[in-house]
């Protein structure tokens, strides 16, 4: 932890879903939140928290296009 990898790998999975929204409707990236500590991180990249779960996040596609 604390090491840049969460980061690294996140941006490469935003890379990898922008690719494949070019022959799919992809809606965006879900993830879950292990503590509120994840949370946080996810929610300054531009996470939202969906309705009724707090620990699952999500990354509309639309915010990967810009």
């Amino acid at each position: 932890q604390r090491k840049g990898l969460g980061g690294i790998l996140l941006i490469s999975a935003c890379r990898k879903l922008v690719q494949a929204s070019a022959v799919l409707a992809v809606a965006g990236i879900v993830v879950d939140a292990k503590d509120a500590s994840a949370a946080r991180f996810y929610a300054h990249l531009g996470f939202v928290p969906m309705p009724g779960l707090s620990s699952r996040l999500l990354l509309p596609a639309k915010a990967l296009a810009a």
